[in-house]
């Protein structure tokens, strides 16, 4: 089962990053084109800064960021867990890790964390929640502000996550090569949706998907023609 999961990981790797890369264009296409972006870019470019200046380990501020990484990161898996209808044992957080026990695993339940920003979804019920009680008291560049901001937290957080250290749930979801392609796929996909969703008439989200589909098939093609040549090149000897 792994064998087929890590083939298919493989097929879709080319989709995956192309379609995050093509994403990562649509955030950049975005910076000067409407100041009411601004808030969104601020808050997608405040954690990148403080991941390069700030220790996360060695101090108060990087600790407590991490316990509160850890905390949402375990809080995903269990709320993973209990959408596919198991059940939770033990929860255990801190700055140097944690640990969920659960009845059974599933390809879901592990890679949530890395996969759904949980503090977004928040934000956006914390808003949508604002709104009905305040109907007439705006707030939408703090609103912007914070989905930025917890977007790009959950994208360095998954990144150092992955970096940092061996991650046993990519090995419980069905591989290392399966997994990181589905993560990326994922996030890609999130990352488009929320942009189309937050800035409608600045986004489309069709162009990105024939964008993706092109650049997708020109990569297989660039593949079909080396495999062409090297198998030529076999047979001439």
């Amino acid at each position: 089962m792994n064998f087929l999961k890590c083939m298919l990981g493989l097929s879709l790797a080319p989709s995956a990053a192309i379609l995050f890369t093509v994403a990562a264009r649509t955030l950049w296409s975005l910076s000067g084109r409407s100041p009411v972006v601004y808030p969104f870019l601020s808050g997608i470019i405040l954690p990148a800064l403080l991941r390069v200046f700030l220790d996360l380990r060695g101090s108060r501020a990087g600790r407590a960021i991490m316990v509160l990484y850890v905390f949402g990161h375990e809080l995903t898996h269990a709320l993973a867990t209990w959408m596919g209808g198991g059940k939770v044992f033990a929860f255990k957080a801190g700055s140097d890790g944690g640990h969920v026990d659960v009845s059974h695993v599933s390809a879901f339940a592990s890679l949530a964390p890395y996969c759904v920003p949980l503090a977004t979804v928040i934000v956006v019920v914390g808003y949508r929640v604002w709104t009905w009680v305040h109907p007439s008291a705006g707030g939408e560049p703090v609103f912007l502000f914070l989905m930025g901001l917890t977007l790009s937290f959950h994208l360095v957080a998954t990144f150092e996550c992955l970096w940092s250290q061996k991650q046993p749930d990519l090995d419980t979801a069905g591989g290392i090569v399966f997994s990181l392609a589905l993560i990326v796929l994922a996030n890609g996909l999130v990352f488009l949706v929320l942009l189309k969703v937050l800035f409608p008439k600045l986004v489309g989200l069709w162009p990105v998907v024939r964008q993706t589909a092109v650049e997708t098939a020109a990569f297989w093609s660039w593949c079909g023609r080396g495999l062409e040549a090297a198998a030529a090149s076999l047979r001439s000897r």
